[in-house]
């Protein structure tokens, strides 16, 4: 067995955005994701709109990735570049290949999960007032041409503490090929004013359609013209691959989810799971009358899941297996979940403040089988819970001095599998 030091280089795509999540293909390539896709419109000096959630930083991504301009203005990097689907093929003998795929538009994607036909995809959309993507390629094991859509939630129960049941209208955004998109934007130099005239404010004109999305609360009007010389076909185009989530909230579709990133699939029940599982998650409670577990900064029960993040599922083990992102409790877990005995089991903590992520399940390789994880950002304390912090009128060192010590002031991470004594976990057949 030979073993490469594999180096995977992401010039020729202009860099990477915000890696989250990722996927391993039905052919063996891995799906990454750039969550969080820079506002084009504010990249081209236009002004945020109320209730954005778009809190990136793509000036100095440029300045420290391309080298030019200042930390606090640097123009090379491109937003539409960004928020893509990266496709990396490793090679045996140890080379790779990047391809980013603009054709499964353009969102704070945190994975894309491709379904056993080789052709459909979901995908989840991270933030505030986010979409639910699904995209279907013209070709088997190709996912550089083929047609998105955008679901629309239709309750068909009452909502109840559950949330009730739905049906989803799947409504088309478009249909295109990662080249045609990538020209627009390389060779035409389109701009978000190319696609959509714009308001922040209610313009008092019918022909605006008022949309509430990640990037905030938005009155938008699509161009039927503009200066590049683009047919209204092709603005439409560019509005469903490069503003995918406000296009989708222009035609109607459904952009008020919250952390609906994670997607998996059952292949043999012929089920998608999405991480918003309302069955298996705890309702935020921070009263210390009714929660007792409040005091201390945990404002879910600890039989819950509380805001799941990353999810995969084991068709061996007939299980999901759920990763948290929460700052409503002290730390973060990961679950087993059976889905025949409907069994919630806790198998994994992390030190406290920081997210449960790098979530991967693998039934048998080489005889073993993986549940592997990783953690990130410990002590990003998100509510300001004194407990957790050093109190110097007592010298009582908080969590916050022991996360310093254990993991080098908090800039130390880890990465890992559960597993016996011995090693990995026998193979799940």
């Amino acid at each position: 067995m030979c073993l490469y030091e594999v180096y995977i280089d992401f010039a020729k795509v202009y860099g990477g955005w915000i890696h989250c999540a990722g996927s391993l293909s039905p052919w063996n390539t891995h799906l990454g994701s750039e969550e969080y896709e820079p506002d084009a419109k504010t990249r081209e000096g236009l002004p945020k709109a109320t209730g954005s959630d778009d809190g990136t930083d793509i000036n100095s991504f440029s300045y420290y990735y391309f080298g030019t301009g200042t930390v606090e203005d640097s123009s090379t990097a491109n937003a539409y570049h960004y928020g893509l689907t990266p496709e990396v093929k490793v090679r045996r003998n140890g080379t790779t290949s990047v391809e980013k795929h603009y054709a499964l538009g353009r969102i704070a994607r945190e994975v894309a999960d491709v379904q056993p036909d080789a052709r459909t995809v979901y995908m989840g959309d991270d933030g505030k007032y986010t979409g639910l993507f699904l995209f279907v390629a013209d070709w088997r094991g190709d996912l550089s041409r083929g047609t998105l859509y955008a679901g629309k939630w239709e309750q068909t129960s009452p909502k109840g503490s559950d949330g009730g049941s739905a049906d989803i209208q799947w409504i088309k955004l478009g249909h295109a090929s990662d080249a045609e998109i990538k020209d627009m934007v390389d060779f035409q130099g389109i701009e978000f004013t190319d696609i959509f005239d714009v308001r922040n404010q209610d313009p008092d004109d019918p022909t605006f359609t008022k949309v509430h999305t990640y990037t905030g609360i938005e009155w938008l009007k699509l161009r039927t013209s503009n200066d590049l010389g683009m047919s209204q076909e092709d603005i439409a185009k560019a509005a469903a691959f490069l503003e995918t989530r406000r296009y989708a909230a222009y035609l109607g579709a459904t952009t008020e989810f919250n952390k609906m990133e994670g997607v998996t699939h059952n292949a043999r029940d012929k089920k998608t799971y999405m991480v918003s599982i309302p069955k298996l998650l705890g309702s935020y409670d921070d009263n210390p009358a009714t929660n007792p577990g409040a005091v201390d900064g945990n404002f879910c029960p600890q039989d819950k899941v509380c805001d799941g993040d990353n999810i995969k599922y084991s068709e061996a083990m007939r299980t999901l297996f759920i990763g948290e992102d929460t700052g409503y409790r002290q730390n973060d877990y990961v679950w087993a979940y059976n889905v025949d005995t409907e069994k919630l089991s806790l198998i994994l903590s992390v030190p406290a403040g920081a997210e449960a992520t790098g979530l991967q399940v693998v039934d048998d390789y080489n005889g073993f089988a993986y549940i592997m994880g990783n953690f990130q950002h410990p002590g990003e304390f998100s509510d300001g819970n004194p407990d957790w912090e050093d109190n110097p009128d007592d010298g009582t060192p908080g969590i916050e001095s022991l996360l310093n010590s254990k993991w080098n002031n908090r800039l130390k991470a880890a990465i890992g599998y559960i597993g016996t004594e011995d090693g990995a976990l026998p193979a799940i057949k």
